[in-house]
């Protein structure tokens, strides 16, 4: 019996991707597909031996442990934005390849942020509930809300959603200063940095820090009573802004 040989490395899917994405991976990769596994872990030991790369999902990563398991590992690619659910110093120390896709999510994340800005001052969640209410048609006027033109923003983390978060704040007309690492000197923003000075500067902080062992002190400063109810006397629910940072 003639034994056939798959010239394509061998991949393993831990997330599923579109369409268009599977069918350039299964043109120049043989792909294992186990994202939906019902035993996944059973099925990556399987492949120890034979799986060459991993695509996975950004938000789930991979620990040391499950590298480990794979003695023939070459690449993680992760499917998203953000390094922090891999351990990039274990993965250098295998001589691994880590790929993930920056920039490609930047416009959305800076719109997101901009969108719960306006309709957290603008109270557009509470405008559509009043409308859908009644209240409008039958004559009642909703409360007056506040404009984005002219408040001050504070931005922790210039990276590059934090950037382009700016330029969006911008063309509202609102002032703009921030928390970094370090300066941006290629950027005309005021540099702030001491982080309670910025958050009670601002009319609104924004949080544009990666959930990393670099910057969770400063995710978890920005969780604290005292600054994040700065925003115009509103009592935030300060559990409601706890972020993922295990």
């Amino acid at each position: 019996m003639k034994t056939t040989y798959d010239p394509k490395p061998e991949i393993l899917l831990l997330q599923r991707i579109a369409d268009p994405g599977m069918e350039r991976l299964e043109k120049h990769f043989n792909v294992v597909d186990i994202w939906d596994s019902p035993a996944p872990e059973r099925d990556v030991q399987s492949h120890a031996e034979t799986a060459r790369g991993v695509l996975v999902g950004a938000q789930k990563g991979l620990t040391p442990a499950q590298v480990e398991q794979m003695h023939s590992l070459e690449i993680i690619s992760l499917h998203g934005v953000g390094l922090d659910r891999v351990d990039i110093d274990h993965a250098r120390r295998r001589g691994l390849r880590i790929a993930y896709t920056p920039d490609v999510l930047t416009a959305d994340v800076a719109d997101m942020g901009v969108g719960l800005m306006m309709s957290t001052l603008r109270r557009l969640p509470q405008g559509h509930h009043f409308v859908k209410a009644g209240h409008w048609a039958d004559g009642n006027q909703p409360p007056l809300t506040r404009s984005l033109t002219g408040k001050r923003l504070g931005i922790l983390g210039l990276g590059r959603i934090g950037h382009a978060i700016a330029t969006r704040a911008e063309a509202f007309g609102m002032e703009i200063a921030y928390t970094n690492r370090s300066p941006r000197k290629d950027l005309p923003y005021r540099y702030e940095p001491n982080l309670h000075r910025l958050a009670a500067w601002s009319d609104v902080l924004m949080v544009a820090a990666a959930s990393s062992p670099a910057c969770r002190p400063w995710s978890m400063i920005a969780c604290w009573p005292p600054l994040v109810r700065k925003a115009f006397s509103l009592t935030w629910d300060v559990a409601s802004l706890s972020m993922r940072t295990r």
